[in-house]
């Protein structure tokens, strides 16, 4: 046992200083030995019993640790802000529209699926009109479901215009081939004849025919683009 503290020793953790046994804190300590062997041989005197102060047993040295590197906290994302709309400013974004829809409606048998080109034309035009005024404005915003309809049915009268024209090219140059393939496809001559309605424009460009198209296409172009542009809108809301 420690002559000090008392503590339970093994042979391994003793120390032995002058026939006493210590453990290895007390050890390192000059006056808490002495004064253990004073009181051991019974010549400590009564001064002496009085408190002492023990010597400080070496401190390790402080480990310094490294900074650890917080990533700050990610910044909340500030609300959408409906952007203000100038007049005008439909402009360029709904003939993005129309030449992305007029002009694939334009080509033969790829317009008959009219209806799809058309509403992705529009869309296309809400979705422009809103990275475009968000530019401007330098917020993160929407447009209302009505200004999508607006520019998409924008879209789709100019797409309309742009349709008709590559059509009638496409019938007065490619006639004869468009007509082999419609006839070498569908047998029936009723079914052959609707199909060639609606995949081009007559080659002799009667004015009753060419009209009839345009003024349908101008009334269901916009319809269809203006869909796409609420539907756009609605989604990036």
């Amino acid at each position: 046992m420690c002559k000090v503290c008392n503590k339970a020793l093994c042979r391994k953790c003793a120390v032995e200083i002058d026939g006493f046994l210590f453990c290895e804190t007390h050890a390192k300590m000059k006056k808490a030995v002495e004064h253990a062997e004073k009181e051991a041989l019974g010549e400590l005197e009564e001064e002496e019993y009085e408190e002492y102060e023990e010597e400080e047993a070496p401190k390790a040295k402080p480990v310094k640790k490294k900074p650890v590197r917080r990533r700050p906290a990610p910044k909340p994302a500030l609300p959408k802000q409906k952007l203000k709309i100038r007049a005008g400013s439909t402009m360029t974004p709904a003939f993005v529209g129309a030449i992305l829809g007029g002009a694939i409606t334009g080509f033969p048998f790829i317009n008959l699926l009219f209806p799809v080109w058309i509403t992705l034309g529009g869309a296309c035009a809400a979705y422009f009109l809103l990275l475009k005024a968000s530019s401007e404005q330098h917020v993160r915003g929407y447009i209302s479901t009505k200004t999508g309809a607006v520019v998409g049915a924008i879209s789709g009268f100019f797409a309309a215009v742009i349709a008709i024209l590559l059509n009638v090219f496409s019938a007065v140059m490619f006639s004869d081939v468009i007509r082999q393939t419609v006839g070498s496809f569908i047998a029936s001559p009723e079914l052959s004849y609707w199909v060639l309605e609606i995949v081009m424009t007559e080659q002799n460009l009667y004015i009753v025919s060419f009209l009839w198209r345009l003024i349908v296409m101008m009334v269901v172009f916009p319809i269809l683009g203006g869909l796409g542009g609420a539907l756009a809108a609605k989604l990036t809301k």
